[in-house]
């Protein structure tokens, strides 16, 4: 448990540090900062064994900043509470938003006991998607929500229908195994679309020529993160430098004053140490990050796009920092 509560926790300070959230879309800047209120709170929840109140206040930070750290930490409450089909739903949800997640053998070991416990009693869980969302959607004729939808279901064969206004009613079969959790993922067609049929491929005559892996892609091998994370560090650093001038300057301050005046001055200089201390921390702590992550880019062939992502936290004057994402 106390494992669960720090990496809530960490995910916490991450929110607090002024990092903006990764965002499905930009929800405004009030909505950003409600949503790290309300993930405050539930990471205080949490810690306090108030697992509801963690998972309402985490579902509202989700609502108004979609962020697969929410979708995480929900998942470690329902566990809490010993709620398996929820648990699993949301690190589902987690590991699809972040299938490169640094955490992932973590979270599927997570993912295979919810499973076991389903199997148990009789069910599994299927994750019904489509495209474009807001389906309306029956299984063996019992119509049971709007896409996405998750739920439990008996193993076997299934037959699932899918309606939505303005695009042609979409019926297909599923096969639901009693092991493990799977998702069916429809796409709709809207009225009136042709469904073009791709015409047979022809043999391959001749071994088509590759493509090298080292050619330039005509992007930045540096990623937004790389740059993120070594500039939170210099700022770090740079703060750990400014406290430490200002410990030095009370010290001075507290021997030439009155005894009065220099006890005064000396608690200042112990706070300023502290912040010292902690700004060090999480700058190096960043900077060192933020190398990593330059090798790595560097030294790593392009990807489509930045599947990475970060998180600081720190116990004392004890920092550290957690990846996840795909390289």
């Amino acid at each position: 448990m106390l494992r669960h509560r720090w990496a809530v926790l960490a995910l916490a300070v991450f929110v607090g540090t002024g990092a903006r959230p990764a965002l499905a879309a930009d929800t405004g800047e009030a909505a950003t900062t409600l949503a790290r209120d309300r993930f405050k709170q539930g990471a205080e929840a949490y810690a306090g064994g108030r697992y509801k109140d963690a998972i309402d206040l985490f579902l509202d930070a989700n609502r108004l900043a979609p962020n697969p750290a929410f979708a995480y930490n929900i998942g470690l409450a329902y566990q809490e509470l010993g709620d398996a089909p929820n648990a699993l739903r949301w690190y589902r949800d987690y590991l699809r938003a972040l299938p490169g997640a640094a955490d992932r053998p973590e979270i599927e070991a997570r993912i295979d006991d919810a499973e076991k416990r389903l199997r148990e009693r009789g069910v599994q869980q299927v994750t019904i998607l489509s495209t474009p969302e807001g389906a309306t959607l029956a299984v063996d004729g019992l119509k049971l929500g709007v896409t996405p939808w998750s739920g439990e279901l008996a193993p076997g064969h299934h037959r699932l229908t899918l309606e939505l206004r303005g695009y042609r009613d979409e019926t297909t079969a599923f096969e639901l195994p009693s092991d493990h959790a799977v998702d069916v993922g429809t796409k709709l067609h809207a009225q009136g679309e042709s469904v073009a049929v791709p015409p047979p491929r022809p043999p391959r005559e001749a071994p088509m020529e590759e493509v090298r892996a080292d050619e330039p892609s005509g992007r930045s091998r540096v990623g937004p993160l790389t740059w993120t994370t070594l500039s939170i560090g210099a700022a770090g650093l740079g703060a750990a430098l400014g406290f430490e001038f200002a410990r030095s300057g009370a010290v001075d301050s507290a021997r030439a004053g009155t005894n009065l005046e220099g006890k005064d001055q000396y608690d200042r200089a112990t706070s300023f140490q502290t912040m010292a201390r902690v700004s060090l921390g999480v700058g190096a702590a960043f900077a060192a990050a933020g190398g990593v992550l330059l090798y790595i880019d560097l030294s790593s062939s392009p990807a489509p796009g930045p599947k990475t992502g970060a998180a600081v936290g720190c116990r004392g004057a004890l920092c550290g920092v957690t990846f996840h994402g795909a390289f």
